[in-house]
């Protein structure tokens, strides 16, 4: 029963797109970046009690230039690249 109820909570959250907040700037921005191999990824959150508010997302796909760089040079390509997309 609690397998079956998680699963139905899964598919709950998967068939539920997050819906783009509007930015509140009284509250502080929480940034999450993602590094892979064949990709990067920006997510800005808020926080609105105990739930994380979608605020903006962005993911690019590396050109194979960039996919030889270390992981740190890709995170940093991952900062400035929101950085430039949020002017």
């Amino acid at each position: 029963e609690d397998c079956e109820q998680a699963f139905w909570q899964l598919k709950v959250t998967l068939a539920t797109p997050p819906v783009l907040s509007k930015l509140d700037p009284t509250k502080k921005l929480i940034v999450y970046l993602l590094v892979l191999v064949e990709a990067i990824s920006t997510v800005l959150v808020q926080e609105e009690g105990s739930e994380q508010r979608l605020i903006y997302f962005v993911s690019w796909v590396l050109q194979v230039q960039e996919m030889r760089c270390q992981v740190m040079e890709k995170l940093a390509l991952t900062l400035v690249n929101a950085a430039h997309h949020l002017r």
